[in-house]
């Protein structure tokens, strides 16, 4: 892997800052509270999820709320990310390539699983920074100068030992136990399976004799099928007889009835052609008075005719006299009076002729009302009754030959309705002369019996063909049962066989983690004991063991005798330490990176320029080296440079 670019907001002392890294070593030098340190802590935070050196609220700039790392990196994939984690309110990390094809967030854990499938590190968010990358400012020597229980609890973690431990509690007692329980529950299982089964043999033979059975019910039923289909044809075929004896009484009385209808009809038509034959003699009896009552009628309104004219002349002769009177003519006398002439204008000689010709109008209508009434009196009234009865006759009569028509027309249909009858009444006695009611009973009886007996014949095999599906049914169960207790006989054997083969992994896996941990700290103390010799010049190794009685203890040998970690000087526990940080590296060489906070504490001048002269050699192996010191001894040796100041009272850099 390789630190491309880091971004801190509000990050400690940085309120907006960035910076660039490229290969080789980068020196990060300045003043103690420059904020150094706060660079590689923060790549640690964002990056592998390190511990900071105090809570992540605390690390958010004063007066700020809130602040984030952005931290750009190569992965081992040869693709660059960026991850970004915020603090403070709003918390959150994400992960993203630059190439915007990928993007993760959510849960931390899961954005740090694959922040460790990038970087091929299986535990990047436990003690994989602090004990591999970066060794903290003076953190160098304390895990080495803890309990051993710490000491074997932190290597162990690291080197993944724990992985033995736990395979060996799996496999303790308590697994062997429950093989023992999980057999016998399976021996269980298996004798309340095997209680349940049933022998194969005999179901399949009975199920082969019910298959017999059933060949020769199903003949049987065929045969009782056709002889109750043929029973069924003649029952049939009778009874059609029956329904036709039926169907032609009904016919009969059918005609019967309409033969009665007709007769009905023809009384009817009798009694119509009876009236109509009064009618016609009376009216020829009464022809005379008819015609002399239509005459004396016409005559009569004729004159009323031309009275109306008459009477309104009448009207207009009343007229005349009061105009006559108003214009000089007497109507008392019935002659002009001078003075009432002089008196009018009205010329009167005209007026007299008016007047007498409206009285000779009015006398003319008079005249003619008399002749009108002594019409009414004589003629009209007196033969009313005979006129009206003789109209009343008249329709009758009209209908008469109608009425002969239609009465021998329904003495035809009597006539033809009676051949009818006839003839349905033989066909009816030859029907009857044929038929029986106790052979049709018989009949329907046979019928019914040989249909019982099919119907039975049908359910038999039924439930034949039930019985012979619920063996087999039995014999698919058993065989599946069969196949359950082979397969539990095979879990059974396989539970043994894992108890059996528990007993013997346990007798060897305990001392596996212990073996593992030792070959791996060996190859680290032999790389680190040539990084230890590169910085004191001298031919001390460096002796790491994990042996239970040591967990993890580091001892300097000479060649003569071996002196541990807690007895070394000052100078020579930091040159270890270094030595082992620099050798986990490389063993752990799928990052590429190592960073060392103020590496020269406690270091003489002469060693620490060793350790500058040697840091190139040492960090062949790798991408980067960040050094965080304030000490310029590493400034040749550096392939970047960045400097890093106090900030002055006002808080600026």
């Amino acid at each position: 892997m390789k630190i491309n670019r880091v971004e801190l907001k509000n990050y400690r002392i940085h309120k907006s800052c960035n910076w660039n890294f490229g290969d080789g070593i980068t020196l990060l030098l300045g003043d103690n509270g420059s904020g150094k340190s706060s660079v590689l802590e923060a790549i640690g935070f964002a990056l592998f999820d390190s511990s900071v050196r105090s809570k992540d609220g605390e690390i958010v700039s004063k007066g700020e709320k809130s602040g984030s790392v952005k931290v750009s990196f190569l992965g081992n994939d040869g693709k660059e990310y960026e991850v970004e984690r915020k603090f403070g309110s709003g918390a959150s990390v994400k992960l993203a390539s630059l190439d915007s094809l990928q993007k993760f967030e959510g849960k931390k854990e899961d954005v740090y699983r694959q922040i460790g499938k990038i970087l091929g590190i299986d535990n990047v968010a436990g003690v994989f920074f602090e004990s591999v990358i970066c060794a903290k400012q003076n953190q160098f020597i304390d895990i080495f100068t803890k309990s051993p229980r710490d000491r074997s609890e932190h290597f162990n973690e690291l080197f993944e030992v724990a992985i033995y431990n736990d395979l060996w509690e799996k496999l303790g007692e308590q697994n062997e136990k429950k093989y023992k329980e999980t057999g016998r529950d399976k021996e269980i299982e298996r004798n309340t399976w095997a209680a349940k089964q049933k022998n194969i043999t005999e179901l399949e033979h009975d199920a082969k004799k019910q298959n017999a059975e059933l060949l020769a019910e199903t003949e049987k039923m065929g045969i009782s099928k056709k002889n109750w289909e043929n029973k069924r044809v003649e029952f049939d075929k009778y009874k059609k007889m029956n329904d036709l004896i039926n169907s032609k009484e009904k016919e009969l009385k059918n005609s019967k009835e309409k033969i009665k209808q007709l007769a009905d009809t023809k009384k009817y038509f009798e009694r119509s052609l009876e009236d109509s034959q009064i009618a016609r003699e009376f009216l020829e009896k009464n022809k005379s008075e008819f015609e002399k009552y239509e005459i004396a009628r016409n005559q009569s309104g004729v004159l009323d005719k031309n009275l109306q004219p008459l009477r309104n002349a009448a009207r207009y002769y009343e007229d005349l006299q009061k105009r006559a009177q108003a214009s000089g003519f007497c109507t008392i006398l019935n002659i002009s009076c001078p003075k009432l002439a002089e008196k009018n204008s009205v010329k009167l000689s005209e007026l007299e002729v008016e007047i007498a010709k409206a009285k000779l109008n009015k006398e003319q209508a008079e005249n003619l009302q008399n002749e009108i009434n002594k019409i009414r009196t004589e003629i009209l009234i007196p033969m009313q009754d005979v006129y009206q009865k003789c109209l009343e006759y008249k329709k009758d009569n009209a209908k008469y030959e109608e009425r002969k028509k239609q009465l021998a027309l329904s003495e035809k249909n009597i006539l033809l309705e009676t051949e009818s009858r006839d003839k349905f009444n033989n066909e009816l006695n030859e029907l009857k002369s044929n038929f029986s009611e106790d052979k049709l009973k018989l009949l329907g009886e046979e019928e019914k019996k040989l249909s019982d007996e099919h119907i039975a014949g049908v359910k038999k095999v039924e439930g034949l063909e039930q019985g012979i599906k619920q063996k087999y049914k039995e014999i698919k169960e058993c065989k599946e049962i069969e196949s359950i207790i082979a397969g539990l006989d095979l879990e059974i054997a396989v539970i043994r066989r894992k108890e059996f083969l528990t007993k013997i992994f346990r007798e060897n896996i305990k001392d596996l983690g212990r073996k593992v941990a030792e070959e791996m700290v060996r190859q680290i103390a032999i790389v680190a004991s040539d990084y230890f010799r590169d910085i004191t010049q001298g031919s001390q190794s460096i002796v790491w063991s994990c042996l239970e009685s040591d967990k993890y203890s580091l001892y300097l040998d000479n060649g003569k005798d071996m002196c541990s970690f807690i007895n070394l000087s000052g100078g020579e526990q930091i040159s270890v330490a270094i030595s082992i940080r620099l050798a986990l590296s490389q063993v752990f060489g799928n990052t590429g990176l190592i960073i060392l906070d103020e590496p020269t504490n406690n270091l003489d001048r002469s060693r620490r320029q060793l350790l500058a002269d040697n840091l190139p050699k040492m960090v062949e192996n790798l991408t980067q080296l960040f050094v965080v010191t304030h000490d310029n001894t590493f400034e040749n040796s550096a392939t970047n440079v960045i400097e890093f100041k106090k900030e002055n009272e006002n808080g600026e850099p």
